[in-house]
């Protein structure tokens, strides 16, 4: 899928996860101080926090419902994906 590019630049693996944009814009701001503002910090806060971890989570979620075969399992993983689509929306 990358065509040997992860090979090259060891660092590309990490850009290519959820996080890894976000981390590299956090990381340019806070290293050349554009923006140090509160508001800044706060969508940077609800950005790493509540979005990206929230996101990862319910991909977990998902792909342990449909790799499990057990149905009982899998109404407590969707009541589980569920509930973090909620928090994701409020």
């Amino acid at each position: 899928m990358t065509f040997g590019l992860i090979e090259k630049f060891p660092g590309l693996k990490y850009f290519l996860t959820l996080s890894g944009p976000f981390e590299f814009v956090s990381g340019l701001l806070s290293g050349t101080e554009i923006a140090k503002d509160e508001f800044v910090w706060e969508c940077e806060k609800i950005l790493s926090q509540d979005i990206i971890e929230e996101t990862e989570l319910l991909a977990n979620k998902t792909m342990s419902a449909l790799m499990t075969i057990d149905i009982y399992d899998n109404i407590f993983n969707f009541f589980d994906i569920l509930k973090i689509m909620l928090r994701m929306t409020k």
